[in-house]
């Protein structure tokens, strides 16, 4: 068995028993993904502001947090008897569309539960009427079924945040590839989810920014998370260079993270937080084994970009990037090109260019998960 085979084999058996949900914010609607053990009986029960899931024969570790979303301020897990409570806290009264399923782990080891709540549900349930509780809803676990392959696009930067500005502006050239990127991922059956698809930042907050875009990465079952970005230096510096998360190697890749986290202070801050997590993450097996992964996906993309575009190879870099910080599935930051340089930044600005980038990118991408 190769080396890959075991890595992802033990990717996927660490994971499904991880308690705490996975959320991710889209557009019209929040997932919520609770990796289990194996599928059991739950019951849904609705109130005017809540929504409670009760899972059947099953304890988990007790825990709260705050819920950056639209539609969830908050969640909570408690043990009741046997059972575990897993209560929503909503925003406004239950009025939206909600959908709960099974998503088996490609391993054949655990289940995820999925909780999709907002506009972009594809069931309808019954709704609460105000101040009452509904009947209670009686699930047992689905047949099992095939699912796409999926990948986030992370267009870099957007809304308040510009990028880099040189002879193009970052946050546009990265929404142009990513959109292109998309449709030529949609032609080979690949589901794809956008981080942004508009000039749009997703906070103001650049903290609060790049981990909801990290934390799309875990949202259901995610293949490969990209995010594109466009890189700056002196005249002189051009090609292209691929990173995946980890400590900082050398004062240039330090002056990128700062850079893409944020810049100034702020950079410097997120910068620092994300370094240290670097450094406490080296014994956990869980993300080292992601982390080989996603070392693999950025050579795949990284030798694809230069093979097809004949552009300055700069290699395969670690970095503390905030928006990788988090990844349970391999993830990369592509930086496709320095917008400062005089040759490579102009052709940046070209759209046919733009989408040569988005062709190799997803070549690369192909090949890592054997799409033909």
């Amino acid at each position: 068995m190769s080396i890959f085979r075991v890595l992802l084999l033990a990717l996927f058996a660490l994971n499904w028993a991880a308690a705490s949900p996975r959320i991710g914010q889209y557009e019209g609607y929040t997932r919520l993904v609770l990796d289990l053990s194996k599928q059991v009986k739950y019951f849904i029960n609705e109130q005017k502001t809540t929504l409670t899931v009760r899972l059947v024969g099953i304890k988990l570790p007790a825990e709260s947090a705050q819920v950056s979303s639209n539609e969830i301020k908050s969640y909570s897990i408690q043990v009741a008897g046997n059972d575990t409570l897993w209560t929503m806290n909503l925003k406004h009264s239950l009025q939206k569309k909600f959908t709960v399923f099974w998503l088996d782990s490609t391993s054949g080891q655990g289940a995820r539960l999925v909780l999709d709540l907002g506009d972009k549900s594809t069931t309808t349930t019954s709704k609460a009427s105000p101040g009452k509780t509904t009947p209670t809803k009686v699930f047992a676990p689905p047949v099992a079924r095939k699912t796409k392959l999926r990948v986030v696009i992370d267009a870099g930067h957007g809304g308040v945040d510009p990028g880099m500005v040189g002879y193009i502006t970052e946050k546009e050239v990265t929404l142009d590839v990513a959109l292109k990127l998309r449709d030529v991922l949609r032609k080979q059956n690949v589901e794809v989810v956008l981080t942004r698809d508009e000039d749009e930042d997703l906070s103001a907050d650049k903290r609060t920014d790049l981990s909801a875009r990290a934390n799309m990465a875990n949202a259901g079952t995610v293949n490969v998370f990209v995010s594109i970005h466009v890189n700056s230096g002196p005249e002189t510096a051009q090609g292209v260079e691929t990173f995946i998360f980890g400590e900082t190697q050398g004062s240039q890749t330090r002056a990128l993270a700062v850079k893409e986290n944020g810049g100034g202070a702020l950079g410097e801050s997120i910068t620092k937080q994300a370094s240290s997590y670097a450094q406490s993450i080296l014994g956990d097996i869980l993300v080292q084994a992601n982390l080989t992964l996603s070392r693999q996906l950025a050579h795949t993309v990284q030798s694809t970009l230069v093979k097809q575009l004949y552009v300055e190879d700069r290699g395969v870099k670690t970095g503390p990037l905030m928006v990788l910080r988090f990844a349970r599935t391999p993830a990369i930051l592509v930086e496709i090109g320095f917008g400062t340089h005089p040759v490579e930044g102009r052709k940046l600005d070209n759209p046919a260019y733009r989408q040569q980038l988005a062709d190799s990118i997803a070549s690369g991408i192909f090949n890592f998960l054997h799409v033909k």
